[in-house]
């Protein structure tokens, strides 16, 4: 048996690099699949409306005790600013709360209203 010839090592080289690319492509496309079957776009965060804050960093040093029976949101609180395309919001904090304002939407999750309280004006529970 010969050694192959570079012309033939390249041409079984480039049909393999072709070949992990079909591969590497199907898994990509599968993997959108099983994400999107899950997956649901949020309504966008407006000026006006209200939010909940995500508690999950503040969670560990802030509050005691079993960690599955803390808080997880905290709020809500009015959304003052929507900047960034959309990432970044500006929420209304407390006086005294020396936290900074602005928050990634990964942190925030819209609050809406429980039905039976819907005659009940939302400041009043800041």
């Amino acid at each position: 048996d010969c050694p192959p010839t570079v012309e033939a090592w390249l041409k079984r080289r480039e049909s393999t690099r072709a070949e992990a690319r079909d591969v590497l492509w199907t898994s990509r496309v599968r993997q959108a699949i099983q994400h999107n079957k899950k997956h649901r776009d949020q309504p966008p965060l407006l000026v006006g409306l209200w939010a909940l804050l995500n508690l999950a960093d503040r969670r560990g040093r802030h509050q005691e005790g079993v960690n599955k029976l803390k808080e997880r949101f905290e709020g809500p609180y009015k959304i003052s600013k929507v900047f960034d395309n959309g990432q970044d919001i500006t929420l209304e904090l407390p006086e005294g709360d020396h936290r900074h304002s602005i928050f990634h939407i990964s942190k925030v999750k819209r609050f809406f209203l429980p039905e039976e309280l819907s005659g009940v004006n939302q400041s009043d529970f800041v």
